[in-house]
């Protein structure tokens, strides 16, 4: 099921003297106006994105698939499996009353009904960071949302719309959020070759305050560093921790990708003053292409892709 009730997500750019000519000279550099069903559509498909909850606290975001599953973020389900991160994986705790998914605009209001979880597929390719997870008492769940399997290139889109819980303000942090009309970073390798020369500079720094905040810094050297270009789409985004396994749509409504890393790592590692003053343009995020995941399952289980992405 398609839902097209989305307004072109284009740029429209005009040059000064246009606008002047026009009468008009907008703050704006772009049209990210949004109409009222435009707003609707949103609004109806943000009901189908939820948190995922371990001992209280959110650690990612989910959103449905299928009859019965929602889909997130390997490295989230991996804070519940791996609490030691030593690689030993018990997925038996996915199912204990430490985890619960609640679809709530936020979380902090105590959710009608419990939806439990437990392990349906679990990605080991490394480029891959995704999980599906089933609910084990799909009772009233919302519905379910279209997946895109088909090659991203071909939708030819510029931006992108994400939904989920993570945001920078440390109190909205259980809130569900609408991220919209996320800017696509096409020249990627560029971004990436000035962020480096830039660090190089500024490494002493950012290394004196992520050690200060009793973290490594090592985190600082290794930053901007194999970076997969292949299997993701990258966009400059608001959503931070908390928004791991948030969806990101294209204009017509369908996933076209799972929110899984922001760079440099080491941002959120640092004071939280210095972290909201760090460089936007030195910032950016991963978005998992969902082509690639369907063709991950399928091969290996057919029948389970036709159910998530059918």
């Amino acid at each position: 099921m398609t839902l097209l009730f989305f307004v072109s997500g284009k740029p429209d750019v005009i040059g000064l003297s246009q606008k002047l000519i026009a009468g008009e000279e907008f703050a704006k550099s772009r049209n990210e106006l949004l109409s009222q069903v435009t707003v609707d559509g949103f609004s109806e498909l943000m009901k189908s994105v939820g948190a995922l909850i371990y001992k209280d606290d959110v650690i990612g975001t989910v959103f449905r698939a299928g009859d019965c599953y929602v889909f997130t973020a390997r490295h989230v389900v991996r804070k519940i499996i791996d609490v030691n991160l030593n690689g030993q994986y018990d997925f038996s705790r996915l199912e204990t009353e430490d985890v619960s998914v609640n679809f709530n605009a936020s979380v902090a209001k105590p959710a009608c009904f419990a939806y439990r979880v437990c392990l349906e597929f679990y990605s080991n390719d490394p480029y891959l960071d995704f999980a599906v997870l089933r609910i084990t008492n799909p009772v009233q769940l919302p519905k379910k949302m279209f997946l895109d399997k088909y090659n991203f290139e071909r939708l030819q889109a510029i931006m992108l719309s994400g939904i989920g819980y993570g945001h920078p303000e440390q109190d909205s942090k259980c809130k569900k959020h609408l991220d919209p009309n996320c800017q696509i970073i096409f020249a990627i390798d560029d971004r990436i070759t000035e962020c480096r020369a830039w660090l190089e500079q500024n490494i002493i720094y950012y290394q004196n305050h992520v050690r200060q905040n009793g973290a490594n810094p090592a985190l600082v050297d290794n930053s901007y560093i194999d970076i997969d270009t292949l299997h993701n789409i990258f966009l400059d985004i608001t959503m931070e921790h908390g928004g791991s396994g948030s969806p990101f749509l294209d204009n017509n409504g369908r996933v076209v990708g799972i929110l899984t890393h922001g760079h440099p790592e080491f941002c959120f590692k640092l004071p939280k003053l210095i972290q909201l003053n760090f460089p936007k343009g030195k910032r950016f995020e991963s978005v998992l292409r969902l082509d690639y995941i369907y063709n991950h399952i399928f091969e290996r289980d057919p029948e389970l892709a036709g159910k998530l992405f059918g």
